[in-house]
């Protein structure tokens, strides 16, 4: 389906999926922004409620992990989401990259029918194709957790990776205003989920890893390769090198080695 069939979010529709979910915050609609992100920082600042949604159809400035460019066109979905006081002792950009992806992913499957996977750190896969990522921008205690989903469409090969849109692999038609709300009702359910449910929400996350038990090269600030034993719970890397030490990386980029 071409961008130009798509028809655009309806703000009026989106809260009323959402409060039938009983999900209350404010959202806002933009036809086009700079950027999702900081119209959603500079509202946290200003005391946003958590769950409080930022949507656009086109981003001017729109931004991924370490800086780059988000590149999306019409027909896709773009938006952040404040989550406020989020409780826990750990990491928390890392623990909220585990229920944002895990959440998107769940919301997928329901509403899309396809099953994602996800590449570390913050990649939503179909295959070997890029469909989505997520970025969070945190504020002690409070956060911004932007997504980022080829629906309609997709840009190609960026930075190397090839990427595609879950549209085609649907077998179904797909309402992106539903589904954003899919999606955002998961997220927050992943986000409040009681102590009791972290475990299943990181188990879910390690099992959809692309990368686990692959040999790989992680780059950052430097280079480091090895085969991935595992994660943390922080959703930090456990990389066994060579000599057999475990390295717990904790950010960076992934790619498999040949023949893993």
């Amino acid at each position: 389906m071409s961008s130009s069939c798509w028809s655009s979010l309806n703000e009026d529709s989106l809260r009323s999926s959402l409060q039938a979910r009983r999900r209350y915050a404010p959202v806002h609609v933009a036809a086009v922004t700079g950027s999702t992100q900081d119209d959603a920082l500079e509202q946290l600042k200003d005391g946003a409620q958590h769950g409080s949604i930022f949507v656009a159809e086109r981003q001017l400035s729109g931004r991924g992990r370490l800086g780059r460019s988000w590149l999306a066109a019409p027909g896709n979905l773009m938006f952040s989401l404040v989550v406020r006081n989020v409780n826990t002792d750990g990491d928390l950009a890392g623990l909220l990259t585990i229920a944002a992806s895990v959440g998107v992913a769940r919301a997928i499957e329901q509403c899309v029918g396809v099953a994602l996977l996800i590449k570390w750190p913050n990649d939503l896969m179909l295959g070997n194709a890029k469909v989505g990522g997520i970025l969070i921008s945190v504020q002690q205690p409070h956060a911004v957790i932007g997504v980022g989903i080829n629906v309609g469409t997709a840009p190609g090969i960026v930075d190397g990776q090839p990427t595609s849109a879950i549209t085609e692999y649907a077998d179904q038609a797909i309402d992106r205003t539903e589904l954003l709300a899919f999606v955002v009702d998961e997220i927050l359910s992943a986000v409040d989920a009681r102590a009791s449910l972290k475990t299943e929400l990181f188990n879910d996350w390690v099992a959809r890893s692309t990368v686990l038990g692959h040999e790989v090269e992680v780059s950052g600030t430097e280079i480091d390769r090895g085969r991935v034993a595992g994660f943390d719970r922080d959703g930090s890397l456990l990389l066994q090198t060579v000599d057999g030490a475990i390295r717990k990386i904790r950010n960076g980029d992934v790619s498999l080695r040949g023949g893993s």
